[in-house]
């Protein structure tokens, strides 16, 4: 059985999870085959941090997002 959102003690706001988008993948969400929290590799983290960049607008840079990498 997987943990919700409240029973892992994950309080925080859209604002806050929109600014840490990481955080919000490593924290909230879990992987359903393990039941255990996502931990992204390196390559999904640097590919995050630039996708999700903000402009001087408030909105994102990018619309559209392609991310491929090899199966373990």
């Amino acid at each position: 059985m997987t943990a919700s959102v409240t029973d892992i003690g994950v309080h925080r706001s859209l604002a806050h999870w929109r600014a840490h988008p990481i955080e919000f993948i490593e924290t909230v969400l879990f992987d359903p085959e393990t039941g255990r929290p996502f931990k992204l590799l390196p390559a999904e983290r640097a590919f995050l941090e630039h996708a999700f960049k903000i402009g001087a607008n408030g909105k994102l840079l990018f619309s559209d997002w392609l991310y491929s990498c090899p199966k373990k």
